[in-house]
Formats: C-alpha cells, sequence, structure tokens
C-alpha cells in the first residue's frame, strides 16, 4: 500500500495539469491511501462505496475488495461500517421494466448486495441505496455521516476517456473530507505492476 499526504490543487492548476494524486490513483500498482485530516479512525465511521450496478467478474471483485477492506478497518479501529451505492434514475423508456421505477430499481440492487451483506454482517440500515450520481452522493454520505475514511475503487481509466469523463475516484477525491482508500482490480494491479517492471 501507498499512504501519501493529499495536498489540494487550485482549479486553475487542475484544468492545465493532470494532479499528481491523480496520477498516482491511475498509475500506482498497489492500493493508495491519501490522508487527508488528522481524524483519528477509532470510533467512527467507515465508509465503502460500491457500484453494485457493474456486474462484470472485476468489478464484482473490487466491490468483494471494498467491503472485505472496510470490514476488516472497522473491526480494527472499532467504527461502524457503511455501504453506499448509487443508483441511476428511472427512465419510462428503459427497455427492463425494473429500471422504470425507482422502488423496483432500489430493489434489484439491494438484493444484488445480499450476498456481501451476510458474508460481512451489513444490516439494512448500514446499507443505503441511493438514487443520482455516485461523485454527488458519496461525499455527501461521507459528509452526514462524518467518515473517517472513505473506501472506494477504481478501474483507472487513462487517455481520452479519463479526461473527458472524469474518473469518480479522483472528483470523490477532491470532494470528500476524509481520508480515502483506493482500491483496484486485481487484474488492472498485476497489469500495472507488470509496466512498472519492464526495462
Amino acid at each position: 500500500m501507498v499512504i501519501k499526504q493529499h495536498f489540494p490543487d487550485s482549479p486553475l492548476k487542475k484544468a492545465l495539469l493532470t494532479p499528481a494524486d491523480w496520477k498516482l490513483l491511475r498509475f500506482c500498482p498497489t492500493p493508495v491511501l491519501l490522508v487527508k485530516t488528522s481524524t483519528p479512525w477509532a470510533g467512527g465511521v467507515i465508509l465503502a462505496a460500491i457500484d453494485v450496478g457493474n456486474t462484470d467478474s472485476e468489478h464484482r471483485s473490487l466491490h468483494n475488495s471494498i467491503i472485505d477492506h472496510g470490514f476488516d478497518i472497522a473491526s480494527l479501529a472499532k467504527a461502524q461500517l457503511h455501504v453506499i451505492s448509487a443508483h441511476p434514475s428511472p427512465m419510462l423508456s428503459a427497455a427492463d421494466p425494473t429500471f422504470q421505477l425507482k422502488e423496483t430499481i432500489e430493489a434489484r440492487y439491494r438484493e444484488q448486495c445480499q450476498a456481501f451483506q451476510a458474508e460481512f454482517d451489513v444490516d439494512d440500515a448500514h446499507l443505503h441505496i441511493e438514487e443520482g450520481p455516485a461523485d454527488v452522493l458519496i461525499p455527501f454520505a461521507a459528509h452526514k455521516w462524518q467518515a473517517a475514511v472513505t473506501i472506494i475503487g477504481t478501474v483507472a481509466r487513462t487517455g481520452i476517456s479519463g479526461a473527458l469523463i472524469g474518473n469518480t475516484a479522483e472528483v470523490v477525491l477532491d470532494a470528500v473530507e476524509s481520508d480515502v482508500l483506493v482500491l483496484k482490480p486485481q487484474t488492472l494491479m498485476d497489469h500495472l505492476e507488470e509496466l512498472v517492471t519492464k526495462p
């Protein structure tokens, strides 16, 4: 794991140059903990943010890693683990009727969370399925529960797609008022490690 103190960049500098911490998130082949505050983790809230809407094997593995790290940190720090996942707004034109009503979308997302809820003893009161964009909901939840650390995942998009869309992890890093632990899928970490070791 790489642990680094985070210093916010000015908006002008971010517009002209990719911040060093963003580069670290994209290219580091290990988990990265960016320390933003002096708030102790003991007895606080650990917020684990997952994207239940992505169900491919890479994202499922990443979800498990995020929850696993959150559970371990909460156990060590005698803290509360809260889990949040954003879901899209209902669309009447959606082909799948599940995505036409907020209640059915939330029910499907909760259903997909049942396996890790059972494994890590996360009750419904500590699982939050909310409507809206993740890069808005995660900072809002971290502020609401005064999270000591926020755990997020990234698939570390680079190039044009990363520049135009913006990685959620990078946006969240700048918006939350807590320490941030960023995890990547194992396949991506293996690939980045290969790149680092090439002559």
